[in-house]
């Protein structure tokens, strides 16, 4: 008895269409984000950057990742740390901003103990009109999570111009979604930290590339 289902993602209107809803009663919608609030940071994002870098003590030129969650068990953020491990055996060093709080944070900041050179920050809770700076400053976000249907986080970090590495769990991508694979992200198979590692290995050795992804990030 229902005529139209609004719909936010590729992923979205599968879940519809795998209920028998026909392709003429989806209707896309926004998935909206503060938009005056991140244009005036998009405006200021050097400035922005910088001032996280300089708090930080992060180098210029630096790779920076982020993720946004709670610290929960099933948004995986220490497959960040895992990969970062990896990393490091190749000599490729990185910084990770771990925003957020919650009940896994103590036994992950035991595993940051491993790394010999690279950096995790733990910012705990940010305030949302402190968190485009975040993402101005990071050179990719990515969501690891184990399930996650469509993420606020992942829609402002690409407001912001960031390039996405998340996993095949998280339901931001698709051929017109947040996350467009070759365009302005890579999207592994949950949990595979080989796979991870070298997206973000990808990410690192590839600057033009990132430029490029960035600019579509922003634009759509």
């Amino acid at each position: 008895h229902i005529d139209y289902f609004l719909t936010v993602g590729n992923a979205n209107e599968a879940f519809y269409l795998s209920y028998a809803v026909k392709d003429h009663q989806l209707i896309r919608m926004h998935f909206p984000v503060d938009i005056k609030a991140y244009e005036s940071a998009w405006g200021r994002k050097e400035e922005l950057r910088n001032s996280i870098h300089e708090r930080y003590n992060i180098p210029a030129n630096s790779y920076v990742a982020c993720v946004v969650g709670k610290l929960v068990s099933w948004k995986n953020q220490d497959h960040i740390i895992d990969a970062m491990m990896q990393l490091e055996k190749k000599g490729k060093k990185m910084y990770l901003f771990m925003i957020g709080s919650g009940e896994m944070q103590e036994q992950w900041q035991q595993k940051i103990n491993q790394l010999k050179e690279s950096k995790v920050f733990f910012t705990g809770f940010v305030n949302i009109e402190d968190l485009p700076a975040y993402y101005a400053a990071s050179t990719v976000y990515i969501h690891p999570a184990s399930v996650e249907p469509h993420s606020i986080a992942v829609s402002e970090a690409i407001y912001m111009g960031c390039p996405i590495i998340m996993s095949d769990r998280c339901g931001s991508y698709g051929k017109d979604d947040d996350v467009q694979v070759n365009k302005n992200g890579i999207v592994y198979p949950f949990g595979d930290i080989n796979q991870l590692s070298g997206a973000i290995e990808k990410t690192m050795d590839d600057k033009i590339r990132m430029n490029e992804w960035s600019q579509f990030s922003h634009h759509i």
